[in-house]
Order: C-alpha cells, then structure tokens, then sequence
C-alpha cells in the first residue's frame, strides 16, 4: 500500500489467522519505512548529459512529484536548468500556472493549446513521476517522433509500459530529483550548463500568445466567461475537486491552479469518482481549505444524497448547482425545488438548520412511513405509490400540506410563479 506507488491493495486473512493471540508489545513497536528506490549518482549525471545536450529539452512533471513532496525540488531544479516544465494532469500545481517556466499541459483532453505546440517544438524530454498515459500522449508515434525520452519512475514496471524510452531510472522522485539538484548546482558553477534563455523566452510567447477564449459577453453568459470569472474571484488558494467528463477537460483547460494537491482529480466513475463525496473528503481531511467542485448534472444528481451527509457530518458549506444546463438555460426556480427535496429526503422542516458550527443539527422530522428508522435514526421517505389513477406527489403537494391552503390555489400560484408545475 506505501511501496512504490500508493494504492490500494486487498488484504485477505484466513479466519484461524483473525482469531490467533500473538505475543506483542505496542510499546515497543515501529513500522518498517516502505521500500523508496533511489536513483544513484551516475544515473543523474547522465540524463543530465542527455538533456545538456539537447536544443530544446522539456520536464514532464507527474503525480509521482506531489506524492513525494518533492514540487519545490521540482521548481528548485527547473530554474537551475532554465527548461520549462509541461505537468500532467496528476501533477497539476506542481509548478505554479503563472510561472514563466510553466509551459502548460499537453495531451487529447486537459490541455492547453501552447502546451501542445511546445510539446511538438521539443527535441528531449525528461519525464519524473509520470506514467505516459494516452490522455497525456495521444497519439504515441506522433508523440515521441523526432525527439529523446528520459523516464524516472518509482515503479519498475512503468519503465517501457507505454513506450521504451532513450534511458530509464526506476526511483523515487524526491530521490532523483536531490541528486538532479546536487548535480545540476555543480555543473552551473563549473559553467556547464547549457543556456535555455532563447528556448523558456519562445516557449512563453506561446503561452502568452495561444490562448483560449473566455472574455465572451453572450447573453445567457457562457460557461468560458464562468471558469474566468471563477479565476478572478477565487483567487490562488482555491483547491478545484473535479470529476470525469467535460467539468474536469473544461477545468483543466480554462483554470489555475498554483500549489500541490489543490487539484483533486476523482478520476474514473463511482463511489470516489464523483464531485460532492471527493469535495467532502478534501474538507474532511482540511476544514480550512477553500474548495470550489466542478459538477456536471449526471455527477451531481448521481450523488445528490451525499449533500446530506456533508450537511451532517462534515458541517460544509454547500451551494448546489446543475452545472452546465444552469450556466447556459437559468432557472430561478432550480435552488429552491432543491432545497425543498434535499429537506424532504433528510425529514427536516425548512426552519430547520443543517450541521453549521453551533446550530442544533439535524433533527427528527414528523413520521413519513417506512419500515424503520433511516440513517441515524431519521425516518426514510415514503416509497412512491404508482398504478392505475394514482397521481404522483408533487413539491408544491408538500408545501401545501405544510401551510393548510388550499390545494389548488397553491397549485395555480406556483404555475404561475414559476411557468410550469414541478
């Protein structure tokens, strides 16, 4: 689970072995450190040669960086060398987005524009802590055609996966990159470094240059305009949680992020792999993070119930929306029906708080029929009835029965309040 690259791993014990006493002493115990391969110092000497070499070398910085605490090493080793640093999407905030040897991303999907024609204008390529894979890629001929790749990686079998690449180091990134820095200080105070001015100078043209367009001025306003005003009014120490789909290509292709581990990718579909569930765990894990999730409308409804439980146990402050549907058809009446629903499920009244710090909490609502209690003791919510003449429950029903009017009457002012019945 800690060796190499960290994930999960399935631990199955027989149950004799559950159930047997062992002589132990806790006092006394220590955990044995996990396995880190280390480069050696004769590895980063030559893929430093290779890249002194080279015309218009480039770093691809991967999640195995952030993993290893080592983006400051990163960003300490760029400015030594001058080559600019292209990160994939895992080791986005490795290198701060306004730096000028941030030369953007590269790939099919979370790209930049400039990222790609730097990629493509490139000669050499070190790669530390990243896996090549196809987002990052694309097509692989087209990718490694006419230019030189040096692979760091902690798992060996990473090495040659994708593509064989010119040299391969199997060790830990922090490792590879103090010795990358011990090596390359060295070399710059004997003169030996190239010069990359001319290079980091065109590859931030391009930056500055091939931009993608977001000051549009349409009205309903476009979701290009959001993801800039979001840059504008967010700030630096905003952390992004995004799911899988258009939310995470558009985020990564319009946003910024600035610092390690303030893009969270969910990655692929299910229980982790959706907006709200990943956002509570990043403020469960830091109540003080400013997080901002990126949802679109098949994550957010997919998860809906999972607001509750934020409200409940993890005391965020949630503000929901449909995602793109609201940013380009706004609809007034969407946060309240909403609400009311996300009240309903959770058997609250609407006077009623939801976990804020100092407010009494969630609490029992009127019974609404079931077999039992819900989560936590709330009741569940009543099964709907279908059939034959059978006239589904509807929100405005709900407020009725709450308020004492009449049915109709409600009815009629809500049509018309809001254009149609919910």
């Amino acid at each position: 689970m800690r060796s190499g690259r960290p994930g999960p791993v399935l631990i199955d014990l027989p149950f004799d072995v559950q159930m047997a006493e062992i002589e132990f002493d806790p006092e006394t115990y220590s955990s044995l450190p996990a396995y880190k391969p280390a480069a050696t110092r004769a590895q980063a000497e030559k893929a430093l040669t290779m890249l002194n070499e080279s015309a218009r070398p480039l770093l691809v910085a991967g999640g195995g960086i952030i993993n290893a605490d080592a983006s400051e090493l990163l960003v300490e080793f760029a400015e030594l060398t001058g080559v600019p640093v292209v990160p994939t999407l895992m080791g986005w905030g490795t290198i701060p987005d306004d730096h000028p040897l941030m030369a953007g991303m590269c790939g099919l999907q979370t790209s930049h524009r400039y990222g790609n024609a730097t990629m493509l204008a490139s000669d050499f390529v070190l790669g530390i802590g990243n896996r090549w894979a196809n987002r990052h890629t694309g097509s692989v001929e087209v990718y490694t055609k006419a230019r030189k790749f040096v692979h760091v990686d902690i798992e060996p079998t990473q090495i040659g996966r994708v593509f064989s690449p010119d040299y391969g180091i199997v060790s830990d990134a922090k490792a590879a990159l103090e010795l990358f820095v011990q090596v390359a200080k060295e070399w710059k105070a004997a003169g030996k470094l190239a010069d990359r001015k001319a290079w980091a100078a065109e590859c931030l043209g391009r930056k500055e240059t091939m931009l993608r367009k977001t000051d549009f001025d349409n009205v309903p306003m476009k979701p290009h305009r959001v993801y800039q005003g979001m840059v504008e009014a967010f700030g630096k120490d905003v952390c992004y949680v995004s799911t899988i789909g258009l939310s995470q290509i558009a985020g990564a292709q319009m946003l910024h992020v600035y610092k390690p581990r303030h893009w969270i990718n969910c990655g692929q579909a299910g229980p982790l792999g959706w907006t709200v569930p990943a956002a509570l765990g990043v403020r469960a894990a830091d109540p003080s993070r400013k997080i901002v999730a990126l949802s679109g409308d098949y994550d957010f409804q997919f998860m809906i119930e999972e607001l509750a439980v934020g409200a409940q146990f993890v005391q965020a402050a949630l503000h929901p929306h449909r995602g793109e549907q609201l940013l380009s058809r706004p609809d007034p009446s969407g946060p309240a029906r909403l609400r009311d629903g996300l009240l309903r499920a959770a058997g609250l009244r609407e006077h009623q708080h939801c976990g804020r710090p100092g407010s009494p909490g969630l609490r029992r609502g009127p019974h609404q029929g079931g077999r039992g209690p819900g989560l936590q003791g709330y009741p569940r919510a009543q099964p709907e009835r279908t059939g034959p003449g059978h006239r589904p429950r509807r929100a405005a029903d709900d407020r009725v029965q709450r308020t004492g009017g009449d049915r109709s009457d409600s009815g009629a002012r809500d049509q018309h309040r809001h254009g149609h019945r919910d």
